[in-house]
């Protein structure tokens, strides 16, 4: 775009404003991965399908980033009265691709919390309604790539102002925008309130329920930063802006924010142990109390197989077993009989080493 006239302002840049909070909230999001990640694995827990697309989520999200870094050498941040036409065309290019993965990334997080909820919401309803919310994922993703790859006949008139004879339908993108916007929002406030329907399950007490709320209430703070980014976009854009490397940036942080939200959301609930040291640490939970856990409510059985997988609601497989161990050593306090014990025992596919024990005090 040739600027010409008086300069808006002086030549400096604001991709401060981008780079801070969005560095912050990568290292973060790659913490609390890595936390993730390395508790399932000394858990000796095979990771899920929550665990791979989360993954994925902050992978495609980094080639994302990456393509905004790789932006800002050709002047992006800066007025464009200040940026060479060539820079400028090589910017806008960047920024072009770069929203391609974006929407997988916010994709992948979201259905990493449905996927999650799957563990422990077991009912034909509810996975039809989570799987239902998985494919409205897919389909929003698809439908904006779809959007964008169609928007300007030739496509490189998506970027490349010189081209003056291209066809471009910027009337689809803002309907796409709002579209998929309002599906992100209100997908947000629903994986937020959906822990509202087993809280009152949780067999602790009311401190450790609002703690898990707030975890929960992430979504929340991402479904603000996906209303934030819609006032925004109106702003953004080939026919709106009359400076688009300085105006970008705002538009640019409050989506990468939205994205990297997404991933936090779809890790914190998986930190149990960590969670519960920190609460410990902070004297909010007792060193004699035991983990946080939710029975299902539509399951008041927790099978043994279980192996934690819905994070901070779900014991570890360390902690099913001593759970199972405890209760079996009052079954045991509760008897005379130690043949009677025996038998029960017998009965049960993993308890060949207290059967041998109790064989052995019986004989005695």
């Amino acid at each position: 775009m040739n600027v010409t006239g008086d300069p808006p302002g002086a030549d400096e840049s604001n991709i401060g404003r981008l780079l801070g909070p969005v560095i912050t909230l990568y290292v973060i999001s790659f913490v609390l991965l890595t936390m993730r990640l390395t508790t399932r694995i000394h858990s000796k827990m095979r990771l899920g399908l929550d665990d791979i697309t989360v993954a994925l989520a902050l992978l495609i999200s980094t080639i994302n980033f990456g393509f905004i870094l790789s932006a800002v050498p050709h002047g992006m941040g800066r007025h464009n009265y200040y940026v060479s036409l060539d820079d400028q065309l090589e910017a806008s290019h960047m920024l072009f691709y770069s929203q391609m993965p974006w929407g997988w990334g916010v994709c992948f997080s979201k259905i990493s919390i449905a996927f999650l909820l799957l563990r422990f919401k077991t009912t034909t309803r509810w996975r039809v309604f989570l799987y239902a919310m998985i494919a409205v994922q897919v389909a929003s993703a698809i439908s904006a790539n779809v959007v964008q790859l169609t928007l300007c006949k030739p496509l490189a008139a998506s970027w490349d102002f010189r081209i003056t004879d291209g066809v471009c339908h910027y009337s689809n993108a803002h309907l796409s925008m709002w579209l998929n916007g309002g599906i992100a929002i209100a997908t947000d406030l629903i994986f937020a309130a959906i822990p509202l329907s087993f809280l009152g399950s949780i067999r602790r007490p009311l401190v450790e329920r609002l703690v898990v709320a707030l975890l929960m209430g992430i979504g929340v703070i991402t479904a603000v930063a996906s209303a934030v980014k819609l006032t925004m976009a109106k702003k953004y854009g080939s026919s709106n802006s009359q400076d688009p490397g300085w105006d970008c940036i705002d538009l640019i942080a409050w989506s990468v924010i939205e994205e990297q939200l997404g991933v936090i959301a779809a890790c914190v609930p998986c930190l149990k142990s960590p969670f519960e040291k920190m609460m410990r640490r902070l004297g909010l939970l007792k060193d004699s109390e035991p983990s946080i856990y939710i029975n299902r409510p539509d399951d008041t059985r927790r099978a043994p197989h279980s192996n934690g997988a819905f994070g901070k609601f779900a014991v570890s497989e360390k902690d099913d077993l001593d759970m199972m161990e405890q209760q079996q050593s009052r079954s045991y306090s509760m008897r005379s009989n130690p043949v009677d014990v025996v038998k029960d025992l017998e009965t049960s596919e993993s308890s060949t080493d207290s059967i041998t024990t109790v064989r052995d005090e019986a004989r005695h």
